[in-house]
């Protein structure tokens, strides 16, 4: 397979991925900005939904070039070398990152809704 034809294919393999998560992004973001600059916002666009859209697709533009034009680069530079998972490696990096997600999680009820919620920084 022709080096064009495999960045092809590693982008539209990576941007399912990156749909899903700017959607969840932008849907997480919505509750970080106070309320009446959302507002204002969603006013100027016209709905929640084509701000979301608009973020969807800036950011799967920006990420399908930077796929693109990284793995052409990275295919003449002869940087990629073949994978194959190891099963053992692969299931200590799972629990790692599942007992990790789980403490970065705690974060919010830690921090979040201790004692001092109210109190202005």
């Amino acid at each position: 397979m022709n080096s064009l034809k495999k960045s092809a294919v590693f982008t539209l393999v990576v941007l399912p991925i990156v749909f899903v998560a700017t959607i969840f992004t932008c849907l997480y973001q919505f509750d970080l900005y106070p309320p009446e600059m959302m507002e204002e916002a969603i006013a100027q666009i016209g709905s929640r939904w084509l701000l979301i859209a608009i973020s969807v697709v800036q950011s799967v533009g920006m990420v399908a070039f930077c796929a693109f034009v990284g793995y052409l680069l990275a295919d003449k530079m002869s940087l990629i070398r073949p994978w194959k998972p190891q099963k053992r490696a692969l299931c200590l990096t799972l629990a790692v990152s599942f007992i990790t997600g789980i403490i970065f999680s705690l974060d919010y009820w830690t921090f979040g809704l201790g004692p001092f919620k109210n109190v202005p920084l």
